[in-house]
């Protein structure tokens, strides 16, 4: 299927809606529980607690990726036709009203529920959120993904700027290769997890830059440009 065929892919929809449902089974059957000092089991006071499912859902997290691997598809359709202004426009008005309304209404949620949070600790995450901060806390922790996306719009965006649309796939292969070169790494290092090798590699992984330098997740990102690049790409 070529670019100037469809830009709509049938299905695209249903795997995004299979994501999302599978990230709210982690969230809510899985990690209210295993992780009882976090936002999702302060908000239930231990209400959502589902630990019968704990066979499926702690792989729930593998939605995240999924929404990676789509974003990497399709924001690089948009990017193919667009100007820079015309891109950062179409991101601007996706991402950043859903996000405003989105976390007003967690902070609603947050301060109904009286989940024993002081109202200025609530009020600064909620401001980190709005203005987009790429580190946290933000007001509801699930919006870690957001800096990540955005760091790959930026990347995008600048390309287009240069007008080297063209470097996209080798920019992006470059990233996948990097970020799968770093997980292979974890596994072999997390072989020996006493080792020094497995504590650097650790602190890379949960490290806020290297998310942002798309360390971790660009192979998703890399995996979704590839699709669009065999189906797509004229």
């Amino acid at each position: 299927m070529k670019a100037h065929q469809a830009q709509y892919v049938p299905g695209l929809d249903l795997l995004r809606f299979f994501a999302a449902c599978i990230v709210m089974v982690f969230h809510l059957a899985f990690w209210s529980w295993a992780f009882p000092a976090g936002q999702i089991a302060l908000a239930s006071h231990g209400v959502a607690n589902f630990q019968d499912w704990d066979t499926f859902a702690p792989f729930g997290w593998a939605g995240v990726q999924i929404f990676f691997v789509i974003s990497g598809f399709v924001i690089v359709v948009s990017a193919e036709r667009s100007s820079a202004y015309k891109f950062f426009v179409s991101r601007f008005t996706r991402l950043v009203p859903a996000v405003w309304i989105c976390a007003t209404i967690a902070l609603l949620a947050w301060l109904l529920v009286d989940a024993g949070m002081r109202p200025l600790s609530l009020f600064a995450m909620y401001v980190r959120s709005v203005a987009f901060f790429p580190t946290g806390a933000w007001i509801d922790s699930v919006y870690w993904t957001l800096g990540v996306e955005i760091c790959f719009y930026a990347l995008m965006l600048i390309l287009l700027l240069i007008d080297r649309q063209r470097w996209i796939k080798p920019v992006m292969c470059t990233i996948g290769l990097i970020s799968t070169l770093f997980w292979i790494g974890y596994t072999v290092a997390a072989q020996d997890k006493h080792s020094a090798m497995f504590e650097l590699f650790s602190s890379v992984q949960w490290s806020r830059l290297a998310q942002l330098l798309l360390i971790q997740h660009g192979v998703f990102f890399a995996f979704g440009v590839l699709l669009w690049s065999h189906f797509l790409k004229d």
